[in-house]
């Protein structure tokens, strides 16, 4: 899923009801305190719109960003083994938005590998 859809999302609306509103004769049709008070509504919608899309994309961004390669010396999980936190060499590392499907299976002393600029992330089991 696009980090920028829940922009699109929320700010496709209000642009096509905004060129409803805008047309001359629509516009003739609608009382003017009604007019008004849906540019801002719809400027409201705009401004949350914005909001949610820089908050959405600033996780994976931030993720981006990580560059590890060690064995985990600590790992936690927020809820039960939905959203794993870890540590290596000292940096907790919340990994939240990067590409693994088994979440549930990281453990003390497994090697987590992430390079910079990518969400994959690479898990290496320890032996038993």
């Amino acid at each position: 899923m696009p980090i920028y859809l829940p922009f699109i999302v929320l700010v496709l609306p209000f642009f096509i009801v905004l060129i409803i509103l805008l047309i001359p004769a629509v516009r003739s049709q609608i009382r003017p305190e009604k007019y008004y008070r849906a540019i801002i509504f719809l400027s409201i919608l705009l401004a949350g719109g914005f909001l949610i899309a820089f908050w959405t994309m600033r996780g994976p961004n931030e993720e981006k960003n990580y560059s590890f390669n060690g064995v985990i010396e600590k790992a936690y999980y927020e809820k039960p083994k939905e959203i794993p936190h870890i540590t290596i060499k000292g940096v907790e590392y919340d990994l939240c938005y990067l590409n693994y499907l088994d979440y549930d299976t990281i453990v003390v002393g497994d090697i987590a590998i992430k390079k910079k600029g990518t969400l994959n992330f690479i898990l290496i089991k320890k032996k038993k």
